[in-house]
């Protein structure tokens, strides 16, 4: 699967953290590409607890979904009920500091790929 995103900055993580339950509805539990509130939207299914980018950046997985949502769909109510905050585009736990997810700028339009357990999100590799 090959998809072309807009610039913009996008939330990456997982959805369980930032969405409500129209949004999770939406987004779906198997991955793969949708619209929430007319934005488009990429799930990836992972097998693991816990996922790493090629920049080092350790992603924290609440059930089995990566996500890629625009940042404007982060919903401030949801952070605020599991103590979460965004600070220097990184969400966190509040009392732990723990890094969970979080907010990528891309200038340009970018490309996301998914073959197999392989996700590459404009520069950025996975292994899934």
């Amino acid at each position: 699967m090959q998809e072309i995103f807009k610039s913009g900055e996008y939330y990456i993580g997982s959805p369980e953290l930032v969405l409500d339950y129209e949004g999770l509805e939406a987004l779906g539990s198997f991955g793969g590409i949708c619209e929430i509130a007319g934005q488009k939207c990429a799930s990836f299914e992972c097998n693991s607890s816990s996922v790493s980018d090629s920049s080092g950046f350790v992603y924290s997985i609440e059930n089995t979904l990566l996500a890629l949502l625009p940042a404007a769909l982060v919903n401030e109510e949801i952070l605020k009920q599991k103590i979460l905050t965004i600070k220097n585009n990184v969400l966190y736990n509040k009392f732990s500091g723990f890094k969970l997810a979080r907010i990528v700028k891309f200038d340009s339009d970018f490309s996301v790929e998914f073959s197999g357990n392989t996700l590459r999100i404009a520069e950025l590799d996975f292994k899934i």
